[in-house]
């Protein structure tokens, strides 16, 4: 068995203190049974603040603090545990958290979420077509089922289509379309706002950005569009393609969101230019993490988003 990540992975460090938008905030952090064992063995302070922020009401969590912080986040933003016990101290969620792996009968694919600003950071300033690492895997194969290999080896060749730089982004996108024997989506942008609005919103801010959007609702195409959406067209194949292929008989779904992502992210970054007269890196890499965040990490809004396209 081989692991496949893609080339920029290696790379990938957590920012800490420097991240405008901690993981510690707003997410319920669950305690796996191992790390749950592990703390119970802690003496003192340390281990009396576990014991009092670890709620065991349906599966083990910590208690988040009013603002919806980890109780171990410090002041400085920086984990207490970490600081106090060391990086093999963190329970699995935190050990993995933003990466995500997707395992297959020859192979395990892991990435990194785009909820994280440092992994969209890196893609996003990733100037040559996303490549991918095969890396030694110490586990057994499997028999794979018999569309195992075709969808393989159509994802590989949408990926080749959707690189192929000589050719303007829209127009690669059309012919991936054709490839996997599906049409482009014609809905408007007023209709997927609106769509986006009966979803559940995870952060309060992304319900006032679209309906600014809403008011005017204007499709945009930047000058950094171009390769950016190649690379998350690359990165949603790579997540979904094989995964809702094989599990959901819906292969056609990563393209589609694709191509749903591009659109809103266009118009968003189409707003931010109109409204501050400049895109920055780091505005590119906010839509980014805020359209993760609120599609990709809510399970509900993913499947919902599923039978809208």
């Amino acid at each position: 068995m081989i692991r496949v990540v893609p080339d920029f992975y290696p790379a990938f460090a957590c920012i800490a203190s420097k991240c405008g938008h901690s993981c510690c905030v707003g997410w319920e952090v669950d305690v796996d049974e191992v790390s749950l064992e592990r703390y119970s063995n802690i003496t003192g302070a340390l281990g009396d603040k576990l014991h009092r922020e670890i709620d065991m009401a349906d599966s083990p969590h910590f208690r988040l603090d009013s603002r919806e912080r980890c109780p171990f986040l410090t002041g400085e933003n920086l984990c207490q545990l970490i600081l106090e016990l060391g990086e093999n101290s963190l329970c699995q969620i935190c050990a993995d958290h933003p990466r995500f792996r997707s395992w297959f009968p020859d192979r395990v694919e892991e990435g990194l979420g785009l909820c994280c600003e440092e992994a969209g950071r890196l893609l996003l300033t990733h100037s040559e077509p996303l490549g991918f690492l095969r890396l030694p895997f110490d586990a057994e194969d499997e028999e794979p089922g018999e569309d195992y290999y075709a969808l393989l080896e159509l994802r590989a060749q949408l990926i080749l289509r959707l690189q192929d730089r000589t050719k303007a982004l829209k127009t690669r996108m059309c012919e991936a379309f054709s490839l996997c024997g599906e049409n482009p989506p014609q809905r408007s942008l007023s209709e997927d706002i609106a769509f986006l609005l009966s979803l559940e919103i995870l952060e309060p801010e992304w319900r006032t950005v679209l309906e600014r959007l809403r008011e005017n609702p204007q499709e945009s195409w930047d000058a950094d569009m171009e390769r950016d959406g190649e690379h998350i067209m690359v990165y949603l194949l790579f997540r979904y393609f094989l995964s809702w292929g094989l599990e959901r008989w819906d292969e056609g779904f990563a393209l589609h969101f694709g191509a749903f992502t591009l659109r809103l992210l266009g118009a968003l970054r189409g707003m931010t230019l109109r409204e501050k007269g400049t895109l920055t890196l780091a505005d590119r890499v906010e839509w980014l993490r805020r359209w993760s965040a609120e599609l990709e990490y809510s399970e509900e809004n993913l499947e919902a988003l599923a039978e809208y396209l």
